[in-house]
């Protein structure tokens, strides 16, 4: 089943385009147009030299790029984010279950749970590209080209803040709610799989803070 946001059509090369406002001088983004089934013509300008870009290497040498990003139909379809918005661009295994799979049973979990509500990213759009690893693989005539085959995802996300910017009760209280709902969630067969610092996150709601279990990428779930 094709995760919500993915279509069959490739995106147009990325230009490179000057600086966003409050982007410091010299800063390179690129562009992309991506046909989306809902939304039409999708523009995502991302910030890839931005001070607050985070690569995470895997490893296996696989790097995972969090960088900022703006969008005219996004910013239609949501309004004025405070914090903005972030896209997280990673090549993931094709045999498991993609991360927005993840985040959907997630939703249906917190439902019905407080210590989930609130308290998990909020995945405003993502793609999944048609071409992965394998179909390279197998074109260079590589053995069992499907083993360990990738494809490439684009997720954009509401930017969160992470904990190790917190400090003393602040800290204590964003780490427990992550916590609590990675608790939930893995009674509810959701195995997280990466908890560590740089996956707590926090947003601030009528003067308080909210801590957020971030980062589903190598979650699994109990029933697959």
């Amino acid at each position: 089943m094709s995760p919500a946001g993915e279509t069959g059509t490739s995106s147009t090369p990325p230009r490179t385009n000057t600086p966003a406002d409050g982007a410091s001088k010299g800063n390179q983004c690129h562009e992309f147009e991506i046909k989306d089934e809902k939304l039409g013509e999708m523009d995502l300008l991302l910030h890839s030299s931005h001070d607050e870009r985070v690569t995470h290497y895997g490893l296996q040498g696989w790097a995972t790029n969090v960088v900022p990003v703006t969008s005219e139909a996004l910013a239609k379809k949501y309004g004025n984010l405070q914090d903005g918005m972030v896209a997280k661009i990673f090549w993931g295994e094709a045999s498991c279950t993609s991360e927005p799979e993840i985040l959907d049973k997630v939703k249906e979990i917190a439902k019905v749970h407080s210590t989930v509500k609130d308290h998990i990213p909020d995945l405003l759009w993502h793609h999944t590209f048609t071409n992965p690893t394998s179909a390279i693989r197998e074109a260079l005539g590589v053995p069992d080209p499907t083993t360990g085959s990738r494809v490439l995802y684009i997720l954009v996300f509401r930017k969160l803040h992470p904990i190790t910017k917190l400090h003393g009760k602040e800290l204590f209280d964003v780490w427990y709610q992550c916590i609590l709902c990675h608790i939930t969630l893995w009674k509810d067969g959701v195995y997280h799989r990466d908890i560590s610092p740089g996956n707590l996150m926090w947003y601030r709601r009528n003067g308080k803070l909210i801590g957020v279990l971030n980062d589903y990428d190598l979650s699994s779930l109990a029933n697959i």
